[in-house]
């Protein structure tokens, strides 16, 4: 400002000069035109975005899960589930996993079909929907033969004992099942799906299936007999 003008202005509060129209409307253009590339580069930085996956499907992953309500420490051990992804492949549909799952009686494998956030497990003809496409966000209640499931929210991991790696994502959703045998919960993890399981007995939520080891195992192929 000149010597004269703050002269003129000597004893007045200072203000603002006023925008023409003109000037006025540039400006929003201006900032429409810096909204729309904010939102271009919000595409271009997710282009590469997947949600997670509720489900296990890495090959090698080996999941080990037991009972807590059994209060037996060797009976407790031995009956412990260990499930493992045996083969994973892309198909049309989405991606065909094989788990292989264990126990001191013996060995059962199923196959499951993993796309867009759904968990499908198939038996011969049959499909039976664990987790449904959207999950957990676009899909938050759904029927299985026998039972009505609700999303009840997100929470973090509590598995004691269990190390996961720093950069996991701990954050997982629990489910409610209805059926007429009663009220149970899952929670599922990202990359794992279910970590623990409960059920409603007398009031009290009792935990019978839980997560107590992550890790990944290598089984040689093993060629037929020639």
């Amino acid at each position: 400002m000149s010597p004269k003008g703050a002269h003129r202005n000597a004893g007045r509060p200072w203000a603002r000069p006023a925008f023409p129209v003109a000037a006025r409307l540039a400006t929003a253009a201006i900032l429409l035109v810096l909204a729309g590339c904010d939102r271009g580069l919000h595409r271009l930085l997710v282009r590469d975005y997947h949600p997670p996956i509720y489900a296990p499907s890495e090959v090698g992953l080996t999941l080990i899960y037991e009972d807590p309500s059994t209060l037996d420490a060797s009976k407790r051990f031995n009956e412990r589930l260990q499930v493992r992804v045996s083969s994973a492949k892309e198909t049309a549909e989405g991606q065909m996993v094989l788990l292989t799952s264990t126990t001191l009686q013996g060995q059962q494998s199923s196959l499951c079909l993993v796309n867009k956030g759904g968990w499908t497990l198939l038996i011969d003809k049959r499909r039976t929907s664990i987790l449904p496409e959207g999950f957990p966000d676009h899909a938050n209640s759904w029927d299985r033969p026998g039972a009505h499931i609700r999303v009840l929210g997100r929470a973090a991991a509590e598995l004691p004992g269990l190390p996961l790696p720093a950069d996991y994502d701990r954050i997982g959703v629990w489910v409610e099942s209805e059926s007429a045998s009663g009220l149970s919960r899952t929670f599922y993890l990202s990359g794992i799906g279910e970590a623990e399981s409960r059920v409603l007995r007398d009031g009290r939520w009792i935990c019978i299936n839980r997560l107590v080891s992550r890790g990944f195992t290598d089984v040689p192929d093993v060629k037929p007999a020639s």
